[in-house]
């Protein structure tokens, strides 16, 4: 891995976090919510690598006839997406618990 790729993969993380904030906006739970909630991301993860995995056709909706080979790209996509969501509620709850550290020191 290098530099330029990880500052990429980074950049997404910060955009998918923008992206969760914008929708669901400052989210001030427990640490036990946060991990459920990181616990249903990874959950969508593990069924996008079963999915490959197991070869499932994928549905893109567009292709009149399924592609195999274009069918695990996107499965692949998909469980890269996931992957980047997972990434961005683990900074959140990052960002939460040094929230908390802070207004226990003061």
């Amino acid at each position: 891995m290098n530099a330029v790729q990880i500052q990429r993969i980074l950049f997404e993380i910060h955009s998918e976090r923008k992206r969760q904030f914008q929708k669901w906006g400052d989210q001030n739970k427990s640490l036990p919510e946060f991990v459920s909630i990181l616990t249903e991301e990874v959950g969508e993860v593990a069924k996008e690598a079963n999915k490959f995995h197991n070869r499932e056709p994928y549905d893109s909706g567009h292709k009149p006839k399924y592609d195999y080979e274009h069918g695990q790209i996107e499965r692949l996509k998909w469980y890269r997406e996931e992957l980047i969501q997972v990434a961005a509620v683990a900074v959140q709850m990052i960002e939460n618990v040094e929230s908390m550290i802070k207004k226990l020191e003061e």
